[in-house]
This record gives structure tokens, sequence and C-alpha cells, in this order.
């Protein structure tokens, strides 16, 4: 099996959106990541088939994700049905949304989708003089500069996918971003690419969110309560993202082929890194992967933006895919529900991999 045959069964086998968990974290979630997620699939797969009932589900999905259930107040979309941060899941939550939308308005030659989109990242305000952006909750509230790395890239690579002509103010901010971005990577010596971002005023944040953890973990066993959701050490989370970090960043480069950037020492100690033993032996245990972030087609897809592919790196792609398939994908259902904490969400992210080349989608899995 290839990775494009794959991908197309999982369509064939669809039996309808389920909401997910957010994998390890256990927050119950609203369909719409689900939703936006198979929702690129389809289109994926009618662009590789023409089959008229693959786009008709793209437009089903679309008009799911506009209705007032998902956009009760006409502003951000409804990610969780609770979370202690907000109900919108940050700024990638809403990238998620954008993305189906921008994508559906291609396929259905409707610019409905991508105009609500749009409306949706520029509403978003954003820090010129950090080069980030601040969180919209789905109510119209504004919160602060999101910390997180992973959600300020994927959301820059939001902003890029936007249809031609863009408004100049999102030309603007993206240039920003690429200006800044250098500067708020952690990189340890290794490669691994910090999950919090090196934020000169708001370092505070960045150390409280790694002491939390384990000062939760001490007053549960002190007072000896179990607790509700799960908590993770700063390095698990950073090892877990780091690929899908890098597929943002890898977006970016669809587009900025030629910015400075890609030559960044730290970003090229990170992609190094990813693609190295170490960080395999990293993935072995941790619980962001390869059951919720599916590295196997991240890892990839990052490869093939930003290295020649040689036989050697074939060969290596190859291992990341199979992988991923050999832990997680069960033929017998056709869904990726195998040692995964949550795999209605697992299944719908393997729409990760439709931006694969040809040369990958094509290779045969081991």
């Amino acid at each position: 099996m290839t990775t494009r045959e794959l991908l197309l069964c999982l369509a064939e086998g669809f039996d309808g959106v389920q909401a997910g968990r957010n994998g390890p974290w256990g927050y119950p979630e609203t369909r719409v990541r689900n939703t936006a997620h198979w929702l690129v699939t389809f289109a994926w797969a009618y662009s590789q088939t023409g089959c008229s009932e693959y786009r008709e589900r793209v437009r089903a999905l679309a008009d799911d994700l506009l209705s007032p259930a998902t956009r009760p107040y006409g502003k951000g979309f409804v990610c969780f049905e609770w979370h202690y941060r907000g109900r919108g899941n940050g700024l990638i939550g809403q990238v998620w949304a954008m993305e189906a939308l921008i994508m559906a308005s291609a396929i259905l030659q409707s610019p409905q989708y991508a105009e609500v989109a749009q409306q949706l990242w520029l509403a978003h305000p954003f820090d010129a003089t950090l080069g980030l952006w601040h969180t919209l909750e789905p109510d119209g509230a504004v919160g602060g500069v999101h910390p997180t790395l992973n959600q300020q890239v994927w959301f820059a690579a939001m902003g890029l996918r936007l249809p031609q002509p863009r408004p100049s103010e999102v030309e603007a901010r993206l240039e920003c971003f690429l200006e800044h971005i250098h500067g708020h990577l952690e990189v340890a010596p290794s490669g691994l690419l910090g999950m919090q971002m090196a934020l000169g005023r708001m370092d505070w944040r960045k150390r409280w969110e790694r002491v939390v953890p384990a000062l939760r973990a001490w007053a549960r066993r002190i007072l000896r309560r179990p607790s509700d959701y799960p908590e993770f050490t700063y390095r698990e989370r950073s090892v877990g993202y780091h690929a899908f970090t890098l597929y943002g960043f890898a977006l970016l480069k669809q587009q900025y082929t030629d910015h400075p950037l890609w030559q960044s020492p730290k970003l090229q100690r990170a992609l190094r890194w990813m693609d190295s033993e170490g960080h395999k032996r990293a993935l072995r245990r941790n619980p962001f992967a390869m059951g919720y972030n599916p590295a196997g087609f991240e890892v990839p897809f990052v490869l093939s933006m930003f290295r020649a592919m040689t036989p050697e790196l074939m060969e290596s792609c190859r291992w990341w895919l199979s992988e991923q398939v050999q832990r997680h994908y069960n033929p017998e259902t056709r869904r990726f529900d195998r040692a995964t904490p949550d795999p209605a969400t697992l299944t719908a992210r393997a729409y990760e991999a439709t931006r694969l080349p040809d040369a990958l989608l094509d290779l045969p899995l081991h």
C-alpha cells in the first residue's frame, strides 16, 4: 500500500465526523476541528478522483462549519465544550477552521468561505512590536499574545493561504512576523524546538507554564486527589510538537521560498534533529506522537520542502510514513485507532499527508 492509496481508503471508509478529545490533553472538543480536517481530505480526494460525491461532502462540511452552532456569536469558532483557557483553542483552533474554509472556496469556486476565513484572520489583533498575534475568543473577547510557537507559526501560514489578491494588511503582518520570529525561537543544543517562545517581556508566563504542571502534581500527591486531566513536562510537549511546528514553517516556505529565515542556524539545527535518531528515540514513549501529532506524515512533508530528495532521504521518508501507519492504522476499521488516546482526531489528522509530493505519496510502505 502507498500513502495515496491509504488516504483514498480513508475517504471511502468515512462514516461521519466524530468529535475528538484533544488527544492526550483530554479536553472534550466540538466537531469543528475534525470537520475541518475531513473537509481537506475530501477536497484532496476530489482533486485525485474527480468523484462528485467528494465535492459534495466538501460543500456539506463547509456549510456545517458556517452553521450558527459552530459560530454562535458570528465571530470565532467554538472548538471546546469547555476549557479553562477559552473555548476557541487559542490560535490553532481558528487556524484549522480557516484552513478548511480556504480549501472549500478553491474546490467549490465559491468565495464566501474564504471571505469568512479572511475576516477572522484579520480580526485577530496583531502586536507589531513582537510580530505576533493575540487570541480572539468565539465571543469576540481579545486575549493576550499567544506564547506557543506552533500556534503562531500556523496562524501565519494561514495568512499566506488566503486567496489573492490579499489585503495589504495581511502582507504587512506576515512580513513583520517573519522578521521577528527568529528572535523568538528557543532551540536546545540538540536542536529541539521549545514549545514556548523566548519572549522577553513574557518570560514570566513561559516560566509559569513550566512550573504549573509540577506544582499541580505535587498538590495532588499531598491532597491525594486524582487529576481530571493529565499533566506533561515541558520537554514532553516540546518533543511531541517539534515536527508539527516545523510543518507550519514548511507551509510558509512554500510561498516565501527564498526568505533569509530558512538559513537561520537555529532553524537548521531544529531541522537536523527532526530527522535524527535522537528524535526517533524521543518519540517512542511520547504521549503526543505519533498517536496524536502524526509525525510520520509531518516529517516527510517538512523534508520535501527543506531538503533535496536524494535516494537516502527518500528512504528516510519511507521509514517515517511506514512507522506512522504500522503503529496506528487499523486496516479492519480503516481508521487510525490503534495505540492512540483519540482515534477520531488521529484519523482526521491523516489529512496532513495530503500535502506530500507525488513521489512520497506513491512510495510503497514497508
